[in-house]
């Protein structure tokens, strides 16, 4: 009897697996179903997905296929050092904005243990009503949270993406990622959450430059797009990854994960040695010894002894003379032939 399907954050259900779930249901459904699918962010390989399950499509969108954040959203983007320094630099950005009664706070963890143990940390030192979201906490608790939040009595709440999914709160004055997300594209679903209906917005993101540093070239370029303020270290962090790789140092092609050594010294390759490129001085090749490259030296080359290539001086070669070695310059057809 169900004549209308409505898919909400359909490229998250079917980019995070959920697609088995959703073909199930769709068996039982009338086949002649009108089918709708809404999301903040649409891929196109997650477009061609979703249009196995839909016929005689209309496509209604707004701005581009690119990542890209809502105008109406002032992102802050906050570099810190450890979670010391990110726990003190959010107190200090929130004082202000909990002044006034009427803002909203969503901030978002990326795991269910953060979440409870920074709403436990924020209530000693903001002295405020918050409360936390996560798969570990029961459904009516959940509820009655998001009620509370809804309603203002708690002005800020602490969820993960998951639980967050459930949340409908058109007034959400500000929303803060104190750890920032694996992927730009749940950075867009999460700084969505406010600037809805035509509002002003607030985006609020902690950023640890070592931890989070193989988006700040992505981010970077969404922040221009969105005529936002860019931080200095986070300009310089996406300039060295872009030109570094994601590593911070050589880029890697095709290595396999193995370390490429600096031309100028010693280093691993895959857990094998090389000597140093330094013509000069002796280097262990493996487990063997290698005579210099200075050839004007005896070295050892394994266990044998090898003459100087200066041919100008008599060395150790067995019973063979200098005179043995270089016989052809003393044969001629004359008395008068000369070396």
């Amino acid at each position: 009897e169900v004549s209308y399907l409505v898919l909400d954050e359909a490229d998250r259900m079917l980019d995070m697996g959920f697609e088995p779930q959703i073909k199930s249901i769709m068996n039982f459904l009338n086949p002649y179903r009108q089918t709708t699918m809404w999301s903040a962010t649409w891929p196109r390989e997650v477009e061609n997905l979703a249009l196995s399950y839909m016929s005689n499509n209309v496509q209604v969108q707004l701005g581009s296929h690119e990542l890209t954040v809502n105008q109406n959203i002032e992102q802050k983007i906050v570099p810190v050092e450890d979670e010391r320094d990110k726990l003190f630099k959010f107190v200090e950005e929130m004082k202000p904005v909990l002044n006034d009664p009427s803002n909203k706070v969503l901030i978002f963890t990326n795991t269910k243990v953060k979440a409870s143990d920074l709403a436990y940390k924020l209530k000693g030192a903001l002295r405020k009503g918050i409360t936390a979201i996560h798969g570990d906490i029961s459904q009516m608790n959940r509820e009655r949270a998001l009620r509370d939040f809804s309603k203002g009595n708690v002005p800020i709440l602490v969820a993960t993406d998951v639980a967050a999914r459930g949340i409908d709160v058109s007034d959400i004055t500000h929303v803060v990622n104190f750890d920032f997300p694996k992927d730009l594209t749940d950075y867009i679903h999460r700084v969505g959450r406010t600037g809805r209906a035509g509002k002003k917005g607030n985006a609020l993101s902690f950023i640890s430059l070592q931890e989070d540093g193989k988006v700040c070239e992505r981010l970077v370029e969404l922040l221009r797009e969105s005529n936002q303020e860019i931080p200095d270290d986070l300009l310089k962090a996406s300039m060295r990854k872009s030109y570094f790789g994601s590593s911070g140092s050589y880029r890697k092609f095709g290595s396999g994960g193995r370390k490429f050594r600096d031309p100028y010294n010693n280093e691993n390759y895959g857990g094998r040695k090389f000597r140093s490129r330094d013509n000069f001085n002796n280097e262990d090749y493996g487990d063997k010894k290698f005579r210099s490259r200075d050839t004007f030296n005896s070295e050892n080359y394994g266990e044998r002894k090898f003459r100087s290539r200066d041919t100008f001086d008599n060395e150790d070669n067995g019973e063979k003379s200098y005179k043995k070695r270089h016989h052809n310059y003393f044969q001629g057809d004359s008395e008068d032939a000369s070396y």
